[in-house]
């Protein structure tokens, strides 16, 4: 998403502004880093967090086709705390997702095709999780399943993991993504991400009224975000 954004070729949007951005350039500087149209063998940098109490998060202002300024704060965690939260329920770290305006769930394409029991049993655990702790709401979410141009999502897979979201009254859209992708794939790098964002700025279904509501509020101008002010 960076990378396409710093070359603008995010389709539907435009790069206005970053309070991360050396932090953005920093993960990102591996994937840049091709010898002879070789992939790098380690694309990003892996997360680390100096406590285990506190969220790191990435922010990013973006322009949509209609010049709407929208504020973007995704967090930058470490794997381990997922696993961590399935198998140990660890749920310490995981309450800023009771501010989440959309949850995301990423699955790894890859083991969706070669390990998919395990990694649906897996997927379905983490939404129980995260639907517990963001309930009583019921925020948008979002199932984005990776390596889109080596593997064709298995249906049956993902109604497995739509159907398990629905009983915690979650509803969730599928968006495949495919970051980097193979020469003879036939998908272009980058694919699904700006269809991605998209679901961010517009989630559907839309998102749960406040009891006393901002009538000047959207979701790409929170009062948060108002106060420090735009330029």
């Amino acid at each position: 998403m960076y990378l396409l954004l710093a070359h603008n070729r995010l389709e539907g949007f435009r790069f206005a502004n970053s309070l991360t951005v050396m932090a953005l350039d920093e993960i990102s500087r591996g994937a840049r880093r091709w010898s002879e149209g070789a992939r790098p063998d380690q694309m990003t940098v892996h997360t680390e967090i100096s406590t285990e109490r506190g969220a790191g998060f990435m922010h990013l202002r973006v322009l949509d086709q209609r010049d709407r300024l929208c504020d973007l704060l995704v967090p930058d965690l470490p794997g381990e705390w997922s696993n961590s939260l399935v198998d140990e329920n660890r749920v310490e770290q995981w309450y800023f997702l009771k501010s989440a305006d959309v949850l995301c769930f990423f699955v790894d394409g890859r083991q969706l095709a070669s390990k998919r029991q395990s990694t649906v049993h897996r997927t379905k655990l983490l939404i129980q999780k995260a639907a517990a702790l963001v309930a009583p709401r019921t925020p948008p979410a979002i199932l984005v399943v990776s390596h889109r141009d080596a593997f064709e999502p298995n249906a049956t897979a993902l109604q497995q993991i739509i159907e398990e979201a629905a009983r915690y009254d979650l509803q969730i859209q599928v968006v495949p993504i495919a970051s980097f992708t193979k020469a003879d794939s036939g998908v272009q790098p980058g694919f699904g991400i700006g269809a991605l964002v998209e679901t961010w700025v517009n989630p559907s279904p839309p998102l749960p009224l406040e009891f006393w509501p901002d009538t000047d509020n959207s979701w790409c101008n929170r009062v948060m975000l108002r106060f420090r002010g735009r330029k």
